[in-house]
């Protein structure tokens, strides 16, 4: 029987009565294959769990804040124990530090070093599905007394779900959640929006961090790294299709698989003597020090003035700070609120021209590209906040998204 890692989001296991929905759905698939099951918490229990310690401090003591939180998991792997045992399934709950999850000691956002299987592998052996708490493990440092629950930080479950599977070689990584896959664009804003059916593990790891909300990034990376299967299925129509991220080729690959928008970006730009602007490093190294990203940079040359532009995309919500941080230069600083619009495929690596369509479109719908941002497999510009929706309806259109063969690629 193929061995599959069940890992549930937070809206999956959001209540007692969709805790017992997620034990039938666990049950029912038993009998075609061997389960392990990772859960989150419940939906908002991690965020009061987070609001109780700020409402004590401002800056919890670390070891016992990482405690605090893991404790959701904790619950939701209990009760869903508990709900298999009352269908007749024998379930083994387990702590992140039970399964042999060892991290370092970068509380609230630490890394796993190494998982010891052979705890999972023997509750496997005695026909019992180990149900683990995800987002937790325990530190694994000779610089500590005793060793000290950890958690993984944002998207830590699926993580550790990932990382289970790959320590369990098993065949494939099925992540449960809200939504029955990944779409080539939110649905929301373009209602002729498909689920994807296969993509590759690049292309969900560019999508992942441009903001794409339905797999982590180091989720992805994990499962890239040992080649685990990922499937992307809603934990409430598990029947009605899936998007599956694997180690895809080329051939036949999309030119453009899905596209994706991330608001909340400034532009910040400025003129300054072309000499100062030889140097840029005195302005963002303040700004790396007091932990601000930094993310598309540009400087033009200089023009017949002798003057340079100088211009860099913040999260909007740094804005000030880098306003504050910046004003010993005695520049006059633009801010114009963006958004950036990508386009993934890895079909770009063998077509010429996907940047130019992608340009082209936008232009014709009168929409400005202050910056643009390029990899091997994404084309991304920076544009007005305002006219996001808008850039995702005619790219959506330009590439045929919406048809089942959008791989084709069609010159205009």
């Amino acid at each position: 029987m193929p061995l599959v890692v069940q890992k549930f989001g937070g809206t999956s296991v959001g209540s007692v009565e969709k805790i017992k929905d997620v034990a039938k759905l666990v049950a029912q698939s038993s009998h075609a294959q061997k389960n392990v099951v990772v859960v989150s918490a419940m939906s908002g229990e991690t965020n009061r769990l987070v609001k109780a310690a700020l409402e004590i401090s401002a800056q919890p003591f670390l070891p016992a804040y990482d405690m605090l939180l893991a404790s959701g998991e904790q619950v939701s792997c209990a009760l869903l124990a508990i709900a298999l045992h009352e269908l007749g399934i024998k379930a083994q709950p387990l702590l992140g530090f039970q399964a042999g999850i060892q991290t370092d000691s970068l509380f609230s956002n630490a890394r796993i070093k190494n998982i010891q299987s052979s705890v999972l592998e023997a509750i496997l052996a005695n026909d019992t599905i180990p149900i683990i708490a995800g987002f937790q493990g325990v530190s694994d440092s000779d610089d500590e007394l005793i060793p000290l629950i950890t958690t993984l930080g944002r998207g830590g479950s699926d993580t550790s779900a990932v990382a289970v599977a790959a320590a369990l070689k098993a065949d494939r990584c099925d992540i449960f959640t809200d939504v029955d896959g990944v779409y080539t664009c939110d649905p929301r804003i373009v209602p002729q929006a498909r689920r994807i059916k296969q993509m590759s593990f690049d292309e969900m790891m560019e999508l992942a961090s441009l903001g794409a909300k339905v797999l982590h990034m180091r989720s992805v990376e994990l499962a890239a790294k040992f080649n685990i299967p990922l499937r992307v299925l809603s934990t409430f129509k598990p029947h009605d299709g899936a998007t599956l991220v694997t180690n895809l080729g080329n051939m036949e690959s999309p030119v453009v698989t899905a596209l994706s928008a991330e608001s909340g970006e400034t532009l910040m730009s400025f003129q300054l003597p072309d000499k100062e602007g030889q140097k840029p490093s005195v302005f963002f190294k303040p700004l790396a020090a007091a932990g601000i990203n930094v993310d598309v940079i540009n400087k033009t040359s200089a023009d017949h003035s002798g003057q340079c532009t100088l211009s860099f995309t913040v999260p909007t919500g740094e804005v000030k700070r880098v306003a504050e941080i910046l004003k010993t230069h005695n520049v006059m600083i633009h801010r114009t609120p963006l958004a950036k619009v990508s386009i993934v495929g890895i079909g770009m690596r063998t077509h010429a021209g996907v940047a130019a369509r992608m340009f082209e479109a936008l232009e014709n719908r009168q929409i400005p590209i202050h910056l643009v941002t390029t990899s091997e497999i994404k084309v991304s510009c920076l544009i007005p906040e305002s006219e996001k929706n808008l850039a995702l309806q005619c790219l959506h259109e330009e590439f045929e998204l919406a048809l089942e063969r959008a791989a084709e690629y069609r010159t205009k």
